[in-house]
């Protein structure tokens, strides 16, 4: 599994460091975290590690969601949320 750090920039444009998991390398949509959820992980190894043995035999889900999907998704979101759309714009900003 390939990883890379980077960084986010947080709500008060403070950059963070993060750590991003591959699948494989070229993976375009890793998984990514920051240091508090890494001391979560550090802090349950044992029990992540027990959970995966438990489980590996279940199938891993390589699917993702298709454009359309998202957008569903998306619009649905946005009509229960009406000013999402204009805090979006301004996070652009």
């Amino acid at each position: 599994m390939a990883t890379k750090r980077g960084t986010f920039k947080d709500s008060k444009g403070i950059d963070k460091p993060t750590i991003s998991l591959f699948r494989e390398e070229g993976n375009k949509l890793p998984f990514f975290f920051g240091v508090g959820k890494a001391k979560l992980i550090v802090e349950n190894y044992e029990d992540i590690k027990k959970f995966y043995e438990d489980n590996k035999d279940e199938k891993d889900s390589d699917r993702y969601a298709t454009k359309d999907e998202v957008m569903k998704a998306f619009k649905k979101i946005a009509r229960e949320d009406k000013g999402l759309l204009d805090r979006l714009a301004k996070e652009e900003d």
